[in-house]
């Protein structure tokens, strides 16, 4: 798993990775084309990575690894806006998307909206009550609100 560490500098109590797809038979050549601009999100080619995963997207629309990872890799250039746009794509495509509620419940955390952020990851909970990404990101969030209701 990768766990993007620019990710980790800017919000080190919360964790995002690039999705690297599993292959189906449709649109397979897509895929696996998409899997090759993953490595420039992984250099820190965040532009790069944006420009290629809405080529992804474009060339397979149907396709909710590519709407993810554009959410990523745009959270990482500091468009959460868009960001919030393509996981809610990913999860239009894929209502399960357990990475995508993960990558919506970031940004509600960076907003400090940690009642939507709990939201988002019991929502991913139910979906896959294993992820790690979702277990590590809702200990994230309690730890966070019980500092603040501390303070």
């Amino acid at each position: 798993m990768f766990f993007g560490a620019e990710n980790e500098r800017r919000h080190p109590s919360i964790c995002c990775q690039v999705q690297v797809p599993l292959y189906g038979l449709l649109c397979k050549a897509v895929r696996v084309e998409h899997d090759s601009r993953c490595l420039r999100f992984h250099q820190g080619r965040y532009a790069e990575a944006v420009s290629a995963f809405r080529a992804s997207g474009d060339r397979d629309p149907k396709f909710p690894d590519a709407a993810y990872n554009l959410g990523v890799a745009l959270q990482q250039s500091g468009k959460e806006d868009e960001a919030r746009d393509a996981y809610r794509r990913a999860l239009d495509l894929n209502p399960r998307f357990t990475k995508a509620l993960n990558g919506l419940a970031v940004l509600a955390v960076h907003r400090k909206e940690y009642p939507e952020a709990l939201k988002l990851l019991a929502e991913a909970e139910k979906s896959d009550p294993r992820d790690f990404e979702t277990q590590y990101n809702l200990g994230s969030v309690f730890s966070e609100t019980e500092k603040l209701a501390e303070s």
